[in-house]
């Protein structure tokens, strides 16, 4: 279930460009596009013993939280946008044992 939760994130960060209005900016459109895409294609391959996976999720979460500030991000919809879905993305990922050891 948790994992259901970061692959609709993941969704809605891909497609919220064309939501919320902001894909004028490229850069931030393609950034959003291709990052939350991946979120949604590693969430749904991850399972429950791909440590790896999860770990890059994570990551990829956390990215989504900084682009927020390095491509400079104007229009406050957006950066709320990625800075509150990032947080829970990163929050549900750990949750769903990203941090957790891997038994072989």
């Amino acid at each position: 279930m948790i994992a259901f939760v970061n692959v609709i994130l993941g969704i809605w960060v891909a497609i919220a460009p064309f939501v919320l209005g902001y894909a004028g900016n490229k850069a931030v459109l393609w950034n959003c596009v291709l990052t939350g895409a991946v979120i949604a294609l590693l969430t749904l391959i991850s399972g429950r013993s791909r440590r790896f996976i999860k770990g890059l999720t994570v990551l990829l979460s956390a990215w989504v939280f900084v682009s927020t500030f390095v491509l400079g991000v104007s229009v406050s919809a957006l950066a709320w946008n990625n800075i509150n879905v990032a947080f829970v993305m990163i929050t549900f990922a750990i949750f769903n044992g990203a941090m957790e050891p891997e038994l072989a």
